[in-house]
């Protein structure tokens, strides 16, 4: 849909990219530094996260920082559990609420 911020580039602005993929037959990447010029681009056939996975790393190598990107897709079974648990939650409130007995106002 557009660029992403990846990870804070230590002169103030972020390292930007995209990734797109038509799985399972192309893989793309592109990450670029506004403050020094220095970019990757990635076109990988397949596999389906080749590009995705050496941008990671191009990045991790450039600022010492791993993505966002990356920290969702590494925690997202723990992610789901959460999710999972608060729509739960949710539903359960719900049924509780719409079980409970009306109370009428008496007017005199």
């Amino acid at each position: 849909m557009g660029p992403s911020l990846y990870a804070p580039n230590g002169a103030g602005g972020f390292v930007i990219g995209h990734d797109g993929a038509n799985h399972p037959a192309i893989n793309t990447t592109v990450r670029f530094d506004p403050a020094t010029g220095d970019g990757l681009i990635v076109l990988s056939t397949g596999a389906a996260t080749l590009a995705h996975e050496i941008g990671g790393a191009w990045l991790y190598w450039k600022t010492g920082t791993v993505g966002l990107d990356t920290l969702i897709l590494l925690d997202l079974p723990n992610i789901l559990i959460v999710f999972g648990l608060g729509a739960l939650l949710i539903v359960a409130t719900g049924v509780w609420l719409a079980l409970q007995p009306r109370r009428r106002d008496k007017k005199a």
